[in-house]
């Protein structure tokens, strides 16, 4: 799953909406699974390291703890 994230947030020209279309395809079928939610949390921390990618109305979707990510 990291590697997996690692991979999107590097390929991406488009963080946020990476972001956005990333939390659009977790939530299509209205569950979260574990790995799921290690992805989002991968992906918003590499956003913000690699891209320097803030996007204030998807922080306030998805609950993340900073020290975790």
């Amino acid at each position: 799953m990291i590697e997996l994230a690692e991979n999107l947030s590097n390929q991406s020209q488009h963080p946020q909406l990476m972001l956005w279309v990333t939390w659009l395809v977790i939530k299509a079928n209205h569950k979260t699974a574990d790995d799921e939610t290690l992805v989002m949390r991968h992906l918003v921390g590499l956003a913000r390291e690699q891209h320097q990618a803030v996007d204030e109305q998807s922080a306030h979707l998805v609950d993340i703890n900073p020290a975790e990510v």
